[in-house]
């Protein structure tokens, strides 16, 4: 569903699995995506990340 942004009738189809299913797993991989890395690259940027930022953006 991600990679080809098929719907979850499309993978109903090819996947031979219910559509509800289908949307319960990509809910627990988005979860788990989350998880993992949240703490590491979906924080609020510290003023050393954002200095750098501006450094390769000026480069």
């Amino acid at each position: 569903m991600l990679a080809y942004g098929a719907s979850a009738n499309q993978v109903d189809e090819i996947a031979r699995m219910r559509k509800s299913t289908i949307l319960e797993c990509l809910v627990k991989f988005y979860d788990a995506i989350e998880t993992l890395y949240t703490r590491d690259y979906l924080r609020k940027p510290t003023p050393e990340d954002l200095q750098r930022l501006l450094q390769k953006a000026e480069a």
